[in-house]
């Protein structure tokens, strides 16, 4: 944070403290001439210090500095050297004034004075309208200046408020972002264990109970463990190196291919799975294939935990010219195992890969028997 000086920054504070030196010293270089004594010295010293308010309290400092004027005025004392503090407060009321009608009546102010202070001398009516002339277009200079000035300051602030306000607002968006980057991990992280947990304790169960009676296929349900395991451990590979490198939401890498690995992956575990399309299907951006792939492994995996082996499940996939229909219908036939249990959190996490694209997905028990799971993924034309 910079470092403040009676709440003004330094550079601030030092060039007023000059400009309020430089008015002192033209007191002081009057001192000892005609029609400038003690008195006259006193009363501008007064309203050059006066001048160290200009900013804080320009309304203030500019009432003080005019009624000093006035009162030397009054006192028949003609234009002195420290007279150009009125110029000064006059121009810092312009500029630093909360209100714009106070650098008004600062103005008016101004020109009263000049009226005053010409009026008092003993010149004669033509060299008192020069003399006003002159004075008058002065005040005049130094209003507008002191208006541009504050236009230019007001300008200043509403960039720094603006860039206050989104400075805000991007701190507030990187929060937002980094919430649903946590939602994403979260899921990624729950597709791959729960589907992969599941086929392996399935695959364990039916290992022990044929384990003696048939060994050959306790030891087949090993070696499926086995690709299970090493196929989640090369997806959390794939998970960390993608969460290192910068997504390329233009890259078509057809992730929907592996869903006939994940299939096979499926019906070695004791589905019944008949998949079919509908339509040409075709590459589409990594993110939502991903998306459609990571349904489609929630849907297996509910399936397979809460259905058992044996269950048919028909996977369609309907191929339209702006959309993408997925629906995974298993019939429930199975023999329900032993639960596994369940978080509750994979429907949530398939409704909101769904929606994160516009698509929606709807999951509900059949009435015949069995569950039903339809997405709707929009294409890009």
């Amino acid at each position: 944070m910079p470092r403040t000086y009676f709440g003004l920054p330094l550079r601030s504070a030092v060039f007023d403290a000059a400009v309020v030196l430089g008015a002192l010293l033209l007191c002081v270089a009057g001192l000892g001439s005609d029609n400038f004594g003690v008195a006259q010295f006193l009363l501008g010293t007064v309203m050059c210090l006066a001048l160290l308010f200009r900013r804080r309290y320009a309304t203030i400092a500019c009432t003080v500095v005019a009624l000093l004027a006035l009162f030397q005025t009054m006192m028949d004392w003609q234009v002195l050297p420290h007279d150009v503090a009125v110029l000064v407060a006059g121009y810092s009321v312009v500029k630093y004034s909360k209100r714009l009608w106070e650098g008004f009546a600062a103005g008016g102010a101004l020109l009263i004075g000049v009226v005053l202070a010409v009026n008092d001398t003993e010149q004669n009516w033509e060299e008192k309208g020069s003399m006003g002339v002159a004075l008058g277009s002065l005040v005049a200079g130094v209003w507008f200046a002191g208006l541009n000035a504050r236009n230019r300051r007001l300008y200043v602030v509403s960039l720094e408020d603006r860039a206050e306000t989104l400075e805000r607002e991007q701190a507030h968006l990187a929060r937002i972002a980094v919430g649903e980057e946590r939602n994403r991990i979260a899921r990624e992280l729950h597709d791959i264990v729960a589907h992969s947990l599941a086929v392996m304790i399935v695959q364990a169960d039916g290992a022990r109970y044929v384990m003696d009676a048939n060994p050959e296929k306790a030891r087949e349900a090993m070696r499926t463990i086995g690709d299970t395991g090493r196929e989640s451990l090369e997806e959390m590979r794939r998970l960390v190196g993608v969460l290192r490198e910068a997504p390329d939401e233009d890259r078509n890498v057809v992730v929907l291919n592996q869903v006939e690995t994940l299939v096979e992956r499926s019906e070695a575990a004791g589905l019944l799975i008949e998949m079919t399309h509908v339509g040409q299907p075709r590459g589409l951006p990594q993110a939502l294939e991903l998306t459609a792939y990571r349904i489609v492994q929630e849907a297996l995996t509910n399936t397979l935990k809460h259905a058992g082996a044996g269950t048919r499940v028909t996977l369609t996939f309907e191929w339209l010219p702006h959309t993408l229909n997925i629906a995974i219908v298993d019939d429930g036939g199975g023999q329900v195992p032993r639960p596994v249990g369940s978080g509750g959190h994979g429907l949530v996490g398939m409704r909101e890969r769904a929606m994160l694209y516009g698509g929606e997905l709807i999951a509900k028990p059949r009435l015949v028997g069995g569950f039903e799971v339809f997405a709707t993924l929009p294409l890009r034309p």
